[in-house]
């Protein structure tokens, strides 16, 4: 998660839904992902990406492992 934008802003897309803010998507992947063995290596394709501001961006993509 360090790299990851720590902001209730941040939004996860999954097969079962949005997950919504830093913490939340922390502790969902703590609930799936039990033991960091089974995480596996994070690949992201990005789809579209555009800046906002100078420091912040919007960045869709698709993961895969």
């Amino acid at each position: 998660m360090e790299g990851y934008w720590k902001s209730d802003e941040l939004r996860l897309v999954n097969p079962d839904g949005i997950t919504r803010g830093w913490q939340a998507i922390l502790d969902r992947y703590l609930a799936v992902y039990a033991e960091p063995t089974e995480m596996g290596q994070l690949r992201l394709d990005t789809l579209e990406s555009r800046l906002l501001t100078p420091d912040q961006a919007l960045v869709i993509g698709l993961s895969g492992c």
